[in-house]
């Protein structure tokens, strides 16, 4: 199930998840969050729990709108002891239906990950340039991928 979320409160659970899911990175390549960043992120981005049917919150996804008819994902981290069992991809058919028809949706993905930049192309999403028609600021940490909405 996912829930839309508003509240300030749940910026403890958003954190959580966050430090939860970046575990997968050497100790010495991550930071882990505070409530802080997931305050600013709640103010500007569309932000979505996904909870399982256990009543877990075990996902999160964020995303804003950039121009017309362009959308970047901001987020998506599912807690690490339920990586791999299908959350994520739930995430991205969720994010898919509210998002406009005939959108392009771009995404970050950091260098160090292939897996991440993996699970992206499997989701339909293909490498682009910094060039492309919408300036998204990257960084040399990341690379940027874009999918059409259809």
């Amino acid at each position: 199930m996912f829930k839309k979320t508003t509240d300030i409160k749940e910026c403890t659970i958003l954190t959580e998840i966050y430090n939860s899911a970046i575990l997968v990175f050497d100790e010495k390549d991550r930071a882990d969050a505070t409530e802080d960043i997931f305050y600013k992120q709640m103010r500007e981005d569309e932000n979505y729990l996904y909870y399982g049917e256990d009543g877990i919150a075990k996902a999160f996804f964020s995303y804003r709108k950039v121009a017309e008819a362009v959308y970047e994902m901001t987020s998506l981290y599912v807690k690490k002891e339920y990586q791999r069992a299908g959350i994520g991809q739930k995430c991205f058919t969720f994010l898919e239906e509210q998002i406009p028809k005939g959108s392009i949706l771009y995404v970050k993905a950091l260098k160090n990950a292939p897996w991440s930049i993996a699970f992206y192309r499997k989701m339909g999403f293909e490498d682009c340039s910094m060039e492309d028609e919408v300036r998204i600021t990257v960084g040399k940490w990341a690379c940027l991928l874009k999918k059409s909405i259809k």
